[in-house]
C-alpha cells in the first residue's frame, strides 16, 4: 500500500481544492502524480484517474480555473477511498474459472440494443441464463448526447459487459478474488486494452469503466475480458439485436 503520510496527503488535498474549488496545471502535475503512484498498489483507483488526466490537459500553468462537478466528484471518491483503506494484500489467490459469459452491442443512428448469455461451465444457450435489452433515451440519454449512438459503441459494449457481471455474479457469490475471463464484444478490441490498462479518457467510456470497477470490486474479481470474431459469437450477437430464439424464454 501507500503510506500513512502519502495518504493523508491526498486526501488533505482533497478537502483544499474543494473547498477553494480552483486548480490550475502545475497543481494537477504534481499531485497525479502522487495518485498515479498510490494507483501502483491500489490498482481499483486507476480508472478514476482518466477523466482527471483528461482536465488536466485543458490546463494551463499559472491560470487557475474552476473545479468541474465531475472532477470534484471523483476526488471526493478517491479521497474516501484512501479514508477506508490504503493497503490490499500483497498475496492474492487468483481462481481462473474461465470462461462466464458473452456480449455484445449494437448501435445505429437512432437506436441500440446491448445483450449477453451466461455460458460458464459450457451450457448449452437453451439452458443458459440471458438478456437482450434496448436502449431507449429515457433511461441511457448519455447514449445519445451525440446525436448518433453509433459514436458511444464503445461504451456500449463495455456498458454489456458491466451489466453482465452484476446479472451473471450476483455481490456475495463468490468470497476471494478470482479471475474471471470473458468473451466480450465482437468488433471492438479497444475495451480488452481497456480494461487490462484500467484506463481511458474518453467520455462517456470513462464512466462506466469506473462503474465496472466499482461492481468488480465489491465481488473479488478481476476481470480478463477477451476478444472474439463474429462467427465465434453468433449467440450474442442475435441477442444484441433482438434474437432470442436460441434462448429459453423462461
Amino acid at each position: 500500500g501507500i503510506s500513512e503520510r502519502r495518504s493523508r496527503w491526498l486526501q488533505d488535498w482533497v478537502k483544499h481544492v474543494i473547498v477553494r474549488g480552483r486548480c490550475d496545471r502545475a497543481e494537477m502535475d504534481e499531485v497525479l502524480g502522487r495518485w498515479g503512484f498510490a494507483a501502483r498498489v491500489l490498482e481499483d483507483l486507476r480508472p478514476f484517474l482518466g477523466p482527471l488526466y483528461s482536465w488536466k490537459s485543458r490546463l494551463q500553468v499559472g491560470k487557475a480555473r474552476i473545479v468541474p462537478a465531475m472532477v470534484r466528484l471523483i476526488l471526493e471518491f478517491l479521497g474516501e477511498r484512501l479514508k477506508e483503506a490504503s493497503t490490499v494484500l500483497c498475496q492474492v489467490e487468483v481462481d481462473a474459472e474461465g470462461e462466464i459469459f458473452r456480449g455484445d452491442a449494437r448501435a445505429s443512428e437512432e437506436d441500440a440494443e446491448i445483450g449477453a448469455w451466461e455460458c460458464r461451465g459450457g451450457v448449452a444457450p437453451e439452458h443458459a441464463r440471458w438478456f437482450s435489452m434496448k436502449i431507449t433515451k429515457e433511461h441511457f440519454p448519455w447514449v445519445f448526447h451525440k446525436n448518433d449512438p453509433k459514436r458511444v459503441i464503445a461504451a456500449l459494449e463495455l456498458l454489456t459487459t458491466l451489466i453482465a457481471v452484476m446479472v451473471f455474479i450476483p455481490e456475495g457469490e463468490r468470497q476471494q478474488h478470482a479471475l474471471v475471463r470473458i468473451s466480450g464484444s465482437t468488433d471492438n478490441r479497444g475495451n480488452g486494452f481497456m480494461m487490462e490498462k484500467g484506463m481511458t479518457t474518453t467520455f462517456p467510456a470513462c464512466v462506466v469503466l469506473m462503474e465496472s470497477c466499482i461492481q468488480l470490486k465489491r465481488r473479488g474479481l478481476l476481470l480478463d475480458l477477451e476478444w472474439r470474431r463474429r462467427e465465434e459469437n453468433v449467440e450474442a450477437d442475435d441477442l444484441s439485436n433482438g434474437d432470442c430464439g436460441k434462448f429459453c424464454k423462461d
